[in-house]
């Protein structure tokens, strides 16, 4: 659900690039790929496929004045063939990640306090979620992205933010992997530069 109806508001997508990495061959940081393969294979490959997306968001119209943080959501990712009226529930292992570039500025920055559960997303490493897809109570024709979760946090000052994410469908034969490269955008810096991101 959707600010306009009652729900949590969402950031503009201004852009998504969504490929395979049995496609367009990519190099993906080492410590990144060693956290996901403990977590999604059982024999710890050092190299398996994975979905590769690349996100630029504009969040500032969902930002509350002074604080910096969001939550990431993967349920339409986990869940690609649920149905309206459905409810689908899965413990699902994600992470993020600050960039190789310890000189770039946007990035990610640990919770003030320790949230309880999983409220917040770990960073540098991967561990459960809670991920729920169901109908709203009201309106079985509108679907919900529960619980609120996997929120990270950046210096609300700077203009753009980059980092990775990832999330692992384990329950998949053979387990489903997603890799993201996520661009955030405030709404007057679109044009930022984000030259040192790669």
């Amino acid at each position: 659900r959707y600010g306009g109806q009652g729900g949590y508001p969402s950031g503009e997508m201004l852009g998504i690039v969504h490929t395979s990495s049995s496609t367009i061959p990519v190099k993906i940081p080492e410590r990144i790929k060693a956290a996901v393969s403990s977590q999604a294979f059982s024999d710890n490959p050092k190299d398996f496929r994975f979905d590769l997306c690349w996100v630029v968001s504009d969040v500032s119209s969902i930002l509350k004045k002074g604080v910096g943080s969001v939550n990431l959501v993967h349920h339409a990712w986990v869940f690609d063939d649920i149905m309206p009226g459905q409810r689908r529930f899965m413990q699902v292992p994600v992470g993020v990640f600050n960039l190789d570039d310890q000189k770039w500025p946007g990035r990610l920055l640990p919770a003030e306090k320790a949230g309880k559960g999983d409220r917040d997303a770990p960073i540098e490493s991967v561990s459960n979620m809670r991920v729920s897809v169901h109908a709203d109570k009201r309106n079985k024709w509108v679907m919900c992205c529960s619980p609120n979760n996997a929120r990270i946090y950046f210096d609300l000052a700077l203009p753009a933010i980059a980092f990775w994410s990832t999330a692992v469908n384990h329950e998949a034969k053979p387990p489903k992997v997603l890799i993201q490269l996520n661009w955030y955008l405030r709404n007057n810096n679109k044009n930022a530069s984000c030259s040192r991101t790669s």
